[in-house]
């Protein structure tokens, strides 16, 4: 959130309404570029990390559907044994 409210209520007020940042009026240039950067790494690191937990869930689901199905892992209905 850039703002001209710049007192400690007003942070409060803009944190609490969601702002991930608040920066204040004037602000300065590179501490806005600074801070924008690390936003974005922070939702990109969050996003890949929630990707991948989304996979893991889905190929454990995957398992469990195919074993209530058949009867058996998929791994096992592969084997040269059956």
């Amino acid at each position: 959130m850039v703002t001209a409210k710049a007192t400690e209520n007003d942070r409060i007020k803009g944190f609490e309404a969601g702002a991930d940042a608040y920066l204040y009026k004037p602000f300065n240039e590179k501490e806005l570029r600074v801070l924008l950067a690390q936003l974005l790494e922070r939702r990109e690191m969050l996003r890949r990390k929630y990707e991948v937990a989304a996979v893991k869930k889905d190929k454990t689901a995957t398992r469990h559907a195919f074993r209530s199905v058949y009867g058996v892992a998929p791994s096992e209905a592969l084997s040269a044994d059956r």
